[in-house]
């Protein structure tokens, strides 16, 4: 599935008097982020939002290296059942992770 979203990378700029913006590497606007709760808070948004696409492709890729290992150790899992909390923990990350991805995608 492509992106519905301007694919990144994306860059922040903080404005002189209000704000920063979000914009392409070549500069075509994305967004602005309002100077409302600070400068050093508008910063630090900017810079989380710009991120954005990278971070996604972060998760996507834990998923699938996530899915890749789940599979290959569901076998040792059942020989081993310590095994088993360890695996419970991660898997509620992974279900973390994979409702932020339906929610990026819109489902």
């Amino acid at each position: 599935m492509s992106a519905k979203h301007t694919p990144g990378p994306w860059r922040f700029a903080a404005g002189e008097t209000s704000g920063g913006f979000i914009s392409t590497e070549k500069g075509h606007h994305i967004g602005t982020v309002t100077n409302q709760w600070g400068a050093d808070t508008c910063i630090a948004d900017c810079r989380l939002i710009a991120t954005a696409p990278e971070l996604l492709e972060a998760c996507k890729a834990v998923l699938e290296h996530w899915d890749t290992i789940y599979n290959l150790d569901a076998k040792l899992a059942a020989a081993q059942p310590s095994r088993v909390r360890a695996r419970f923990q991660r898997s509620l990350l992974m279900r973390r992770l994979r409702e932020k991805r339906a929610k990026e995608q819109g489902k």
